[in-house]
């Protein structure tokens, strides 16, 4: 057995450490992962709703809560609009949820952004 790091390998088996994530069987994961698509359909599990019906359809319910959503296309074609529209739909059309965004642009530099946003309301950190 070789240590790496913190942790022992067996060369036959793998990570041996109780902390590392359990092997499954794929028919496992894909079980799981089922469940959990059809969860969110089914609206068990939250999802952040936008103005956008079809937007919503096509992400299960809407935007998943905690995670990291990328906008991207060619320079000029309206990133940095549709990206406040869905913040700013995000913000009115979940009212029962305390919500924090957080806003990169590795585009456009600060004084354009603050001026493209200077409508909508945020708090600086």
């Amino acid at each position: 057995m070789e240590p790496i790091g913190e942790h022992s390998v067996d060369p036959g088996k793998g990570f041996l450490d109780s902390e590392m994530i359990p092997r499954i069987h794929i028919r496992d994961a894909v079980a799981q992962n089922i469940k959990y698509v059809d969860d969110r359909r089914e609206g068990r599990i939250q999802s952040l709703k936008t103005k956008f019906h079809k937007l919503n359809s096509q992400l299960s319910g809407g935007i998943e809560l905690n995670t990291i959503l990328c906008v991207s296309a060619m320079s000029g074609a309206g990133k940095s609009t549709i990206a406040k529209v869905i913040r700013d739909a995000i913000a009115t059309m979940n009212p029962n949820l305390k919500i924090q965004q957080l806003l990169f642009n590795l585009e456009i530099d600060t004084l354009y952004l603050f001026s493209k946003l200077k409508s909508t309301t945020f708090v600086v950190l």
